[in-house]
């Protein structure tokens, strides 16, 4: 008939990196500041680096429309919940490079580590050209929600003075990922 679907499993792997950096105007950093820059800075920057890694089951269905003959409409929807393996980098650094230190000379870089689980939802529309019984090109529009990840901006601290400062992670962020995409499949 013009309609099929069908149903999906599997195991996926899915990455989200968000980094946000803030830098201050040249020339704004007071001499004697409280971070020291072995030899004074006339700028300061500071990085945030958040990283996830979510791996976990995925279920999902698709079904396709016939159009013509080799041509179909595709709606693919997909649901993953997995654990998510969180890294988190803050640093702290002068115009030039110059890692910044803490009053006592321990370095403005902390590495932090989480864990949690994360979920993801997917939604594809598309179009597919069977080339042959078992190639097709495809072509469509894809978007991606994930939920209960770290977000740079989240970790943000609002204040720095420590290590501890900078080794928090909120791990209750969320974002949408949206575009374009473009493939071929191979069926057996």
């Amino acid at each position: 008939g013009p309609l099929t679907l069908s149903w999906l499993a599997g195991f996926r792997f899915f990455q989200v990196q968000d980094v946000l950096a803030f830098s201050s105007l040249a020339g704004t950093v007071p001499p004697g500041a409280t971070f020291g820059f072995n030899g004074g800075a006339s700028q300061l920057g500071l990085n945030v680096a958040a990283n996830n890694d979510i791996y976990g089951a995925q279920i999902g269905g698709k079904a396709d429309w016939h159009l013509l003959p080799r041509v179909r409409m595709s709606v693919v929807k997909k649901f993953m919940i997995g654990g998510n393996a969180i890294t988190n980098t803050s640093t702290m650094a002068s115009g030039g490079g110059i890692t910044a230190t803490f009053p006592g000379g321990a370095p403005v870089q902390v590495h932090s580590t989480a864990s949690t689980f994360s979920y993801l939802g997917q939604l594809d529309l598309g179009l597919a050209w069977d080339v042959t019984a078992n190639w097709s090109l495809c072509f469509g529009y894809r978007l991606v929600g994930v939920g209960n990840i770290a977000a740079a901006d989240q970790s943000w601290p609002p204040l720095v003075t420590g290590p501890a400062s900078l080794s928090h992670i909120d791990a209750t962020g969320g974002t949408l990922v949206n575009g374009g995409f473009a493939g071929f499949e191979g069926r057996y």
